[in-house]
Formats: structure tokens, sequence, C-alpha cells
């Protein structure tokens, strides 16, 4: 995948085509702050109650590219599920990964720790993040009813 920087997401775009899985945006990031000159901000509710943060930093020579982005994706209970952020660490080598800047987190809250880094080789927009977050529900929910169906089917055998 290019490192070339990406365009901004188009917001009206991204919820029509996941109109499933996207019940409300509202205008603000996690901490309550609006889109301005310095980055475009938003939040998802996901039909599982999930909420998807989304900064993107604007392009300072580009203004129509993405510099850097954070999408931190957390569960209905306030809890972190995953967090898929761009920024650069610098020349800092504890802070990276082989994928510099892309790196995700998992559901942790540690701040600054390699230990909840990993590489991130494909969900670099997003779109393909809310693809992953799409087929990750559609997973949980097959098995979800194949466990329900399990549990049918052995009270059915006694």
């Amino acid at each position: 995948m290019s490192d070339e920087k990406q365009p901004l997401s188009s917001l009206p775009t991204l919820e029509r085509d996941f109109a499933d899985i996207i019940m409300h945006r509202s205008n603000t990031d996690k901490q309550g702050i609006q889109s301005n000159i310095i980055a475009q901000r938003a939040t998802y509710k996901v039909n599982d109650g999930s909420l998807l943060y989304i900064v993107e930093y604007i392009d300072k020579h580009d203004k129509s590219k993405v510099d850097h982005f954070f999408y931190d994706w957390y569960r209905q209970d306030g809890t972190v599920r995953m967090k898929f952020h761009s920024e650069t660490h610098g020349e800092d080598k504890r802070y990276q990964t082989s994928t510099e800047p892309y790196h995700i987190h998992k559901d942790t809250e540690d701040i600054l720790s390699n230990i909840d880094r990993y590489p991130n080789y494909n969900l670099r927009d997003l779109r393909s993040v809310l693809e992953f977050i799409r087929w990750h529900l559609y997973i949980c929910e097959a098995e979800d009813h194949l466990r329900t169906n399990d549990k049918k089917y052995k009270k059915k055998k006694k």
C-alpha cells in the first residue's frame, strides 16, 4: 500500500455506504470538539452501541488530504475496542512499528506503550476501518447465532 496521503473522508458518502452499521453521527470527537480548519471531527454510533471517534488532521499543504488520523473504536461500556492511528513517532524507535506511522492499539487505555501497538498494513483510511468494523460485527452476530442454535440443539437431543 502506498504512503501517499489519503483524501479527507466524505462523511455523507460513508454514512450512505455503511447505513447498515452507522446509526447516527455527532459532529464532535470524544472530547466534544467540533471540526475546524485543523481537523475534521465526528463520532459514529454503530448499531451494536459502540462508538467510533474520528479525527482527521488536515494536511497544511493540501487541504483536501489527511495529514494523520485517529479512528478510536469504543465499546458501549466506554472501554477501548481498538484504535487505528497514523501519527508519526519521529526517530524514537521505542514507539514505532514496522508500518510507521500506521499502527493499531488493542483494547487498552495504556498510552505511548509499545506493548499495545501493532503494525497496520491495510486499515489506513476511514472507509477501510468501517469495512473492518462491519465484518467484525457480522462475524460476531453469526457466532452468536451459532451458539444459540447449538444450545437449542443440545436441549432437543436430551
